[in-house]
């Protein structure tokens, strides 16, 4: 029971205070369970979900005509598949950070990214 009470508390400071619980994951302040109880939460929610959505939700799903899938088949697959492409991305964000952590790249990168954002939703009139 204490552990649900520290995921619940870790939360709720995610939303209220996250600089602080940011702060507290780096200092080592918080345990490795409250995190992992949180995805594993997240990811046995995303299951049930998945098993009691409407056959033709979302729309693209109805189109593939998949197969129904037990809320095991779900979960296994998101642990592992979602694990892979958490650390992946995570990976790749660290990664950026490093790269673009300073100097005048940074802003210019912004920029162009933003002027390209622009012009892309100019030309989508479709």
């Amino acid at each position: 029971m204490g552990l649900l009470k520290e995921i619940y508390s870790f939360s709720k400071g995610l939303i209220t205070d996250p600089e602080e619980r940011f702060r507290a994951l780096a200092d080592g302040g918080t345990k490795a369970a409250v995190p992992a109880g949180i995805y594993l939460l997240a990811v046995l929610l995303g299951a049930l979900f998945m098993k009691i959505r409407p056959a033709d939700f979302p729309a693209e799903f109805a189109r593939l005509a998949l197969p129904e899938r037990g809320w095991l088949y779900y979960f296994s697959a998101d642990l592992l598949l979602g694990a892979l492409f958490t650390a992946v991305s995570s990976a790749l964000l660290l990664f950026f950070l490093r790269f673009f952590s300073g100097g005048k790249l940074f802003f210019r990168a912004l920029l162009c990214a933003a002027a390209l954002h622009d012009t892309i939703e100019d030309t989508d009139t479709t």
